[in-house]
Formats: structure tokens, sequence, C-alpha cells
């Protein structure tokens, strides 16, 4: 199923917050329009009033721009997404009504708002995108499933929630206790950056966050369920990124925390997913 979208990011090996969405939309297949900026000619926030006002209201990248107004009604109430349960036919709303109503959308002011703003929202997005795919299966094709069938949002709604709780823990936890360290890898790889060593106490929030992750992926093989899903990938992005800018303790966090690096392997090394990273210049795993 082609999905119009157009995703705007600052090209760069270690943006993990635009990687994730790519390599996202790689293993599930959705068509995937990118618009990538020159990061040593782009600031990592653009302050021009248009794009405040279209795109990401504090000027920060990644956006996704939604370019087709059928999208917009996609995963409604009559349309629903994200592996949820087959709809029946008469339930869905038709879908001349859904266009009409989507291209009113795109023509008037609203159409400012028929954009993404935030990694996390997009790969949800992009996640829920690959559900309402399905959802368009014929009910006996539905039903029968399929050996290479993805549940990148789980199979229940129970699931569906764990895997934003994975995600959103990947945010708030990982990145959080990370946060001085990509602040100062960033700001060395800027032009006039300068190398700064953080003090351990900051790298103690890091530790802390990986041990209890560490602890959770014991007896697992994936966060949720038993296939990969969006939580697995939002999660290995976060520690590719806790590996990339902790230089001084990159290589310790994989010896010390082995049950979080297998599964970083396991997610990163898939074909589909190791093809972003290799286009996009990244190197796997700790510094070295």
């Amino acid at each position: 199923m082609s999905l119009p979208m157009r995703l705007w990011y600052l090209k760069d090996a270690d943006n993990a917050s635009a990687l994730k969405i790519l390599a996202a939309a790689n293993y599930l297949e959705v068509a995937l329009e990118v618009q990538p900026l020159d990061r040593t000619k782009s600031s990592w926030t653009n302050n021009s009033e248009d794009f405040r006002e279209r795109y990401d209201p504090t000027g920060q990248y990644p956006v996704l721009e939604l370019t087709d107004p059928e999208i917009l009604t996609a995963g409604s109430p009559s349309h629903p997404a994200s592996n949820s349960p087959r709809r029946s036919a008469s339930a869905a709303a038709p879908l001349t009504a859904r266009r009409l109503a989507s291209t009113l959308l795109l023509n008037g002011e609203a159409s400012k708002s028929r954009n993404i703003f935030g990694a996390n929202a997009i790969l949800r997005f992009v996640g829920r995108s690959a559900g309402d795919a399905a959802d368009a299966l014929p009910p006996d094709a539905a039903a029968a499933g399929s050996a290479d069938e993805k549940y990148i949002y789980g199979r229940t709604p129970f699931e569906a929630s764990q895997v934003d709780m994975w995600i959103s823990f990947s945010e708030n936890e990982l990145d959080a206790a990370n946060g001085a360290f990509i602040a100062a890898h960033f700001a060395h790889k800027d032009k006039g950056g300068l190398q700064v060593t953080q003090p351990e106490a900051e790298f103690r929030k890091v530790a802390r966050v990986m041990a209890a992750l560490d602890e959770v992926l014991l007896i697992r093989t994936f966060l949720v369920g038993e296939r990969l899903t969006l939580a697995d990938i939002a999660i290995a992005f976060s520690v590719h990124l806790a590996y990339r800018c902790n230089k001084r303790y990159s290589e310790e966090l994989a010896k010390r925390y082995r049950h979080v690096y297998r599964h970083y392997n396991s997610v990163m090394r898939h074909p589909k997913i190791k093809e972003v990273m290799r286009q996009a210049g990244a190197t796997l795993g700790p510094l070295r």
C-alpha cells in the first residue's frame, strides 16, 4: 500500500531520531519520501516563522508531511488501524465520503495541521499505517495470516499499550538519562563544538536505566510478544545513541549489560534495518 508521506530530517549518521523512523518504514515497506537536510548547513532548530507555523512550533526536526488527503482519515473509528480487529464492510465509511472530507481539510485552514512532529509520534504513525494496510486485506486472507506477518503494534490492545509503554520508556528514561552525553556529542560534531567530559554522576544515570532494561531482557527475546515490534525498534535506537554518545563508557555498557546488547544486535542486524544503517553510513555497536 502506497502512503505518500514526506519526512524532513537532518542527515547525520548518529541521528537516531530519524534513523529509527526510516528503519521502521523500510522494515514495514511503508512508502516514505525522504527529504534529508545537510546538517553541516542546517541548524538543529529551524527558526523560520513559516516552518514553526506549518510543521513544528518549536522548530525541531524530524517532521512528517502528509501529502495524500486519504491518509488524514485512515485510522478513524470507521477505519481502524495498527493491527486492530478487522472491520466489517458495513462499518467502513464510504471511500468517496472519506476522500471528500479529507480534501476539504487539505484545501482549508486545517492544511497547516496535516503534519506530524516528534520522532516517536512519527514512528507510531508509520507503524499504524502498516496496520491500516493490513486492514485492507480480504477477510479470508486476514484471518488466515501468514508466517511472515508483522505485528508491529502487537496482536491485542494490551500488547499495543505495551508497545507504547516501551516507546515512552525509550524517550523518558533512556534518552533522558543519556541527555548530557547526547548534547555533548552533537556539540562536538558541530562547527566550533568542544569535547566535553561528563561527570561520573551522568554515567550512573545511564547505567541505572540500562540495568533495569537488562533485567527485563534476561528472559525475553523481544520486549512485547514473540515478534519484532515498534517497541524493539525504539529501544534499540535509544541504546544505539547511548553507545555512540558515551565514548568513554561505550564498551563498558555493552559488556556490563549483555542482554541489552544481544537485543540491540538482534534488531540492528535485521536485513531491512541494517540496510538503512548502511545507507546512512552509521556504525553499529559501541565505540572501541
